[in-house]
């Protein structure tokens, strides 16, 4: 009610104290303040965390073993390993780290080194990496302008190896670039080379040698037996061109091996040799 006694029924006006609005507004200011510096104290501290966790040198990789060969390819894989592992991802980020380590880019590091059946890549404690390598078992050798490298029972090449004595059969180059995991010989011709070379071996107990495919007559193949070099017609019966070779020496006796001669299969009914 008003002075004069009427009930007034409209809201009554308050009047602030101007003081008491001051403290308010100073206190929310201030309570901002403080979630700001929080926020920021917050994100400090997680960043210095993280930096810890990426610099510690207890999760970092220093040293890489290579288990499952001896062959040629380990020391390669091993330096190309390393030189990754020793490179920052985005400038920052250790590609040495034990959570962060390429795995993918140095499988695919690997492959361009050897073409493997199988790579395992297994980080261990006190600083280490494990790989272990499964090649492919080697069934010929490859060669090509003064390289030599392996070839799998598919035709594929799997790694470059240094010049050897007492290997395999060696297959000569026919114009064909080699690189790691290439088909460089169709899985076919494979199969026909071994026939040919564990054919020769068991009629006179010699390694053959080289191997020289035709560019141009893929049924053509010419394997080196001693001094020897012999032209099989691949569309016809290797074991029985095989047997002819045999009757043909034993008639011309052994001594023929040892002489360089030129001796042509192809024909059934008779053997050209020069």
């Amino acid at each position: 009610m008003n002075r004069r006694g009427w009930r007034h029924f409209g809201p009554e006006r308050v009047i602030e104290n101007p003081y008491y609005r001051d403290i308010r507004s100073a206190v929310r200011e201030q309570t901002v303040r403080q979630r700001v510096a929080m926020g920021l104290l917050f994100v400090c501290v997680v960043v210095t965390v993280i930096l810890i966790l990426l610099f510690q040198p207890a999760l970092q990789i220093r040293s890489v073993t290579i288990d499952g060969t001896q062959r040629s390819f380990v020391e390669p894989v091993r330096a190309a390993v390393t030189q990754t592992l020793s490179q920052k991802r985005w400038g920052i980020i250790p590609n040495s780290h034990y959570l962060f380590y390429p795995r993918t880019q140095i499988e695919q590091q690997i492959q361009s080194i050897v073409y493997a059946q199988d790579v395992r890549i297994v980080p261990q404690w006190r600083g280490k990496l494990q790989i272990t390598i499964t090649p492919y078992p080697i069934t010929l050798y490859w060669q090509s302008k003064g390289n030599y490298f392996s070839v799998n029972r598919k035709g594929y090449i799997t790694e470059q190896i240094p010049k050897i004595e007492e290997w395999g059969t060696i297959v000569e180059d026919v114009g064909r670039e080699a690189a790691i995991g290439t088909q460089i010989i169709q899985t076919g011709q494979v199969d026909q080379i071994l026939e040919i070379t564990d054919g020769l071996k068991k009629a006179f107990a010699l390694q053959p040698g080289y191997v020289f495919l035709s560019s141009t007559d893929p049924d053509v193949i010419q394997v080196k037996l001693n001094d020897v070099l012999i032209t099989f017609d691949m569309q016809s019966n290797v074991q029985a061109q095989i047997l002819r070779f045999k009757i043909f020496v034993d008639s011309k006796g052994v001594g023929l091996l040892k002489e360089r001669h030129f001796v042509d299969l192809r024909f059934k009914e008779k053997i050209y040799y020069e």
